[in-house]
Parts: C-alpha cells; sequence; structure tokens
C-alpha cells in the first residue's frame, strides 16, 4: 500500500532533497534552507571553498534549482560564506583579459574586462584625455571592474597614478584609497611599461587591488548574495 505523506513530510524531503542538490554545485561544501511559516524560502545558506568565486556559485545554485524543480530562487535569498577547505583556485587573482579605448575629442572612455576562473567582469570609466587624466580613467575602469566582481561589497577610489622611470625602465605606480568593514586605508600597486600605458596602468591597479582581495580570502569572510547582483559597473571620473 502507497503511504501517503502529510503536508509537513512533503515539505521535508523537498527541503532536503534541495539541499541535497545544491550541495552538489561544484565548490559548495554543505548548505541549509530556511522557510518561513507559509513554507516559503526566505533564506539559503551555503558553505563553499575558494575553488569558485560567490557569484558563480549563486549562479548555479540558481540554475540547478530551477532545472530540477521548475521555479526560480531570488538570488537575494542566498549567501555565500566561504573557508579554506584546502582546495585552492588555479588562480585566485582578477586578470586583464581585454580592454577596449574611444576617444572622442577631449573626451576618453575606457572599458576593462576582467577575469578569474571561468567568470568575466566589465568596468567602464569615462573622463578627460589629458596627460595624467586620461591614466585616472584606465585605473577607475578597473577598479569598476572590480566592483563588478565584488558586488560593490567593498569600494575602491583612485587616489592618484604616476609614471614613472626607473632603472631606465618606464613603470606606472597607481594609489587606491579603499574603505571596507569600516576600515579605510591606501594601496599602492606597480607594473613595468612592458605594452601600451593603458594596459600598464590597469595591471598597476590589479596589482594593488589582488593585494587586499588574497587577504578578504585568507580570512575566510562571509560574503553576501548582492555579489551577485550585476557583472557589470561603469564610473565616471
Amino acid at each position: 500500500m502507497e503511504q501517503v505523506l502529510g503536508d509537513r513530510d512533503r515539505t521535508l524531503r523537498m527541503e532536503d532533497g534541495l539541499e541535497k542538490y545544491i550541495n552538489k554545485v561544484s565548490g559548495v561544501l554543505s548548505s541549509k534552507i530556511v522557510k518561513d511559516e507559509n513554507g516559503r524560502i526566505i533564506e539559503v545558506h551555503v558553505l563553499s571553498d575558494y575553488s569558485r568565486s560567490p557569484k558563480q556559485i549563486v549562479r548555479d545554485i540558481q540554475s540547478c534549482v530551477a532545472a530540477v524543480f521548475g521555479f526560480q530562487l531570488e538570488y537575494r535569498t542566498i549567501s555565500v560564506a566561504q573557508i579554506d577547505s584546502g582546495l585552492k583556485s588555479k588562480n585566485s587573482r582578477l586578470q586583464l583579459k581585454n580592454m577596449q579605448i574611444q576617444s572622442e575629442g577631449s573626451r576618453l572612455m575606457v572599458k576593462t574586462q576582467l577575469g578569474l576562473g571561468d567568470g568575466m567582469y566589465e568596468g567602464t570609466a569615462s573622463g578627460m584625455s589629458g596627460p595624467r587624466a586620461r591614466y585616472v580613467v584606465a585605473a577607475s575602469a578597473c577598479v569598476s571592474a572590480v566592483h563588478a566582481y565584488l558586488g560593490s561589497d567593498m569600494i575602491f577610489i583612485v587616489s592618484d597614478v604616476q609614471k614613472l622611470s626607473i632603472a631606465g625602465a618606464d613603470s606606472f605606480c597607481v594609489a587606491l584609497n579603499y574603505c571596507f568593514d569600516g576600515n579605510q586605508g591606501m594601496l599602492v600597486g606597480a607594473s613595468v611599461q612592458k605594452e601600451d600605458e593603458y594596459r600598464s596602468v590597469v595591471k598597476a591597479t590589479l596589482d594593488a587591488v589582488n593585494r587586499i582581495l588574497e587577504r578578504i580570502s585568507a580570512g575566510g569572510r562571509d560574503i553576501s548574495s548582492s555579489a551577485a547582483a550585476q557583472s557589470m559597473g561603469t564610473q565616471d571620473v
């Protein structure tokens, strides 16, 4: 005789099924679903390693739930906490993948595309095309892409960009101010110019940014689902 399940049993079985499939998503170690009194999912807590970005994990969870259970899980309900499980991403640093430069009169627009794992993040900045101003625009475009990766979880501001000559080689030094978890500070990155100036400025900016991104990862801080809100940023300088 077939057993008839009550509403509570069905709810528990579906909840177990959801967690089972969420736990199969690459990078996920465990998960816990929280529902309100009406059985509506209000929170999905996910524990993952650092092998993938939180944004990628959130998107895969949404796709998994939609494909298997037939409904869309709101990204705002998903929070991802990352810990060191002994598995390291092949490359934990954001890298410049592509950039576009458009100049019209005295105005300049720079678009950068950064990559980490299989994720791509774009940022755009525009401003004056003067001798120093164009370097600030390039650095700001990079910062905009970083914000797209972080979901504005941390705010960087370009403080200064200097072109230097050291040991006979042209180099760029970028200074960034940042505000994170109530803490403020300055980061400095540098890059020897081996190609065009704009790419060198972006690489110097990433040299500064990646220092603190790696420290955040090492600390295992909680990264909320707001990081999944967007993958493109724009900034005017």
